[in-house]
């Protein structure tokens, strides 16, 4: 596609942004505006201008985005191999591996998952001798905090050098009680913050934060690498640039400061994860950092109905402290913006279910979105849906070790590793719905091995003395000695495989195209594969204990967006998703948005790197 072909289609000002390559440039691109095909378009454009690929860089923030993004250009432009379109992430992953050797690691990288991070914690929460920070009876939400804090100060570039020698400093003066109290926490989290430190450089590991501090540090500190990078990456574009942290923008910085061709994409109306770091000054420092910049605002939107507009241009525009921009669209009226003010959640649960049996007639499921702050504020909505038959999935952090399918997997591992001392999961896998097996047959098994003394597993040896069917039962032991064979043969990433393949599990979930089923199963064995990378000399013992360990916190359960179910959600998961439908439930004081709740840890502001927002946390929540 040539560069005239790019450009039909295109709105002025898309256009205008498209056809601007060099500089640096802001796109303010408000909601629905079309910001990924300009994108996409003015990376192929660059492409079409003869600018070689190797010379572009883009970075996004989730694999998703990237993958969407590559997949346009490619269909622009053919071929686009040397082009690196990327998570901010991977693009520092890499370099590191470019790098090894001057950032004195080993190869291969172990990189360690949040989940991971979060049972080291756990586990080691007893040896970070805390003196000050009470641990309590349960301390899953205090490991959350601490690790919470310390990839803020990744996001920051809070050192422990750095942060030793605040404590020193403020040690020094004369505080008052609140003041010596934050002083003692900080203390105590010095401690935490050195020991997992250690831990990771013993043991050749990295976690996201690292990806991102590495190479900051790095180019900093090597002008030569610095310049490498800055001669081969000569056009830089940003998505979603309101979501950069602190240590993202001076990365970008590092590498555009040369040719400062960079392109910067964002909307401060849609910075939704402050939660995560999100650095809420960066538009404004992007103004101060290249006085020269061009502007261009993308106000069209063509998502959404004037009538749906009208409401969210009324509702943004009490944001204190915003670029302001007046979206517009040349779609039709559409319908009015349904408010529904119901009594308590039994009433709002029986509206919505009445709503959505109604709009059945001209939708699918799948083109109705629920969305809610946070699961719990869903529950009352789920249940009557599992009440009235309704298929839906929930999309956001879960329980997921407590999804039934993977308590299923679960417990062939755990008969793997020790088949005597697994009675409840050998019942559990007799009850399984695939295998067809009466309830009364699992009750005279499991009483023929509570009256002989013997365990379920040893039970199986006299199937011929107990009235069940002979052959289902004999299937099953038959699958059981496999694996309880192959755990010493075979290394876990590979056990997992056999029991998800050679027990059926993904035979029958594909039979019933079950694909949420089958999502939950890809995310088990990738589990297992970043498990194993992180402790390849670990028994199956240990697996089952960080198993056990992980249970205790939620996890992002990916989804197979594919089935045609009802999609509850959380607000920051639907974020870049589109829907026909789209249901709020709970907009009334301390639901949505939620009571202000400062994190338990904070950064001291003279800490912080970032410029400083002239209203306080409370005000911006």
């Amino acid at each position: 596609m040539n560069k005239e072909e790019l450009l039909i289609e295109l709105n002025p000002k898309q256009k205008e942004a498209v056809e601007s390559t060099e500089g640096p440039i802001l796109i303010i691109a408000g909601a629905g505006s079309g910001k990924t095909g300009v994108i996409t378009k003015k990376i192929a454009y660059l492409v079409e201008s003869g600018i070689p690929q190797e010379n572009i860089l883009a970075l996004t923030f989730t694999d998703k985005a990237a993958a969407e993004m590559l997949d346009r250009v490619n269909k622009l432009v053919g071929s686009t191999e040397d082009i690196i379109i990327t998570t901010f992430h991977s693009f520092c992953k890499e370099l590191i591996e470019d790098n090894i050797l001057e950032l004195k690691m080993n190869s291969p990288l172990k990189v360690i998952e949040d989940t991971a991070q979060l049972v080291w914690f756990i586990k080691n929460i007893d040896s970070f001798n805390l003196e000050f920070i009470k641990v309590g009876f349960k301390p899953i939400t205090l490991v959350e905090e601490l690790r919470k804090i310390i990839s803020k100060f990744k996001d920051e570039f809070v050192t422990i050098e750095k942060l030793e020698n605040y404590i020193e400093n403020k040690s020094k003066e004369k505080l008052d009680l609140e003041n010596y109290e934050r002083l003692e926490t900080l203390k105590d989290i010095l401690k935490v913050y050195k020991h997992y430190e250690d831990y990771k450089t013993k043991n050749n590991i990295i976690d996201f934060g690292d990806m991102l501090t590495k190479i900051y540090e790095l180019l900093k500190e090597r002008p030569t690498i610095l310049k490498k990078y800055q001669e081969r990456f000569r056009y830089i574009l940003i998505d979603e640039f309101q979501d950069t942290n602190f240590i993202q923008l001076q990365i970008v910085n590092l590498i555009a400061a040369k040719h400062q061709n960079l392109t910067v994409v964002g909307d401060d109306d849609q910075s939704v994860y402050r939660f995560r770091g999100a650095y809420l000054t960066n538009i404004s420092d992007f103004r101060e950092t290249y006085p020269t910049h061009k502007e261009i605002v993308l106000e069209q939107n063509y998502r959404s109905t004037k009538n749906i507009l009208g409401v969210a241009n009324k509702l943004i525009s009490n944001k204190p402290d915003r670029f302001v921009k007046k979206l517009f669209t040349e779609n039709e009226e559409g319908e009015k913006v349904t408010v529904s003010e119901l009594i308590n959640e039994e009433e709002q649960s029986h509206f919505i279910l009445n709503q959505v049996q109604t709009l059945l007639k001209n939708h699918d499921y799948k083109e109705i979105a629920i969305l809610v702050r946070r699961k719990k504020d869903a529950q009352p909505i789920i249940d009557a849906f599992d009440k009235h038959k309704m298929p839906y999935e929930f999309v956001g952090n879960s329980d997921f070790f407590r999804e039934p399918l993977i308590k299923d997997v679960v417990s062939f591992i755990k008969i793997a590793s020790n088949p005597i001392e697994s009675n409840i999961e050998i019942a559990r896998v007799l009850q399984r719905k695939q295998i067809c097996i009466r309830p009364v047959e699992v009750t005279r098994f499991t009483r023929y091995a509570h009256k002989n003394k013997l365990s379920l597993y040893e039970t199986f040896e006299s199937i011929k003395e107990i009235d069940v069917d002979h052959d289902k039962f004999n299937h099953i032991k038959e699958k059981l000695n496999f694996i309880v064979s192959e755990k010493t043969v075979v290394n876990l990433p590979e056990l997992v495989y056999k029991i998800l393949f050679e027990i059926d599990f993904y035979r029958y979930e594909v039979s019933l195209d079950n694909k949420k089923n089958i999502s939950l199963l890809n995310q088990f064995y990738k589990f297992t594969v970043d498990y194993y990378n992180l402790y390849r000399n670990s028994e199956l013992e240990d697996f089952i204990d960080f198993i056990d360990y992980a249970s205790n916190f939620e996890i992002k359960t990916e989804t197979g967006e594919e089935n045609n179910v009802i999609q509850v959600m959380t607000i920051h998961t639907a974020k870049g998703k589109e829907f026909p439908v789209v249901i709020v439930p709970d907009l009334v004081n301390g639901r949505l948005p939620a009571r202000y709740r400062s994190d338990k840890f904070e950064i001291p502001k003279e800490l912080l790197n970032g410029g400083q927002n002239e209203f306080d946390e409370r005000e911006l929540h």
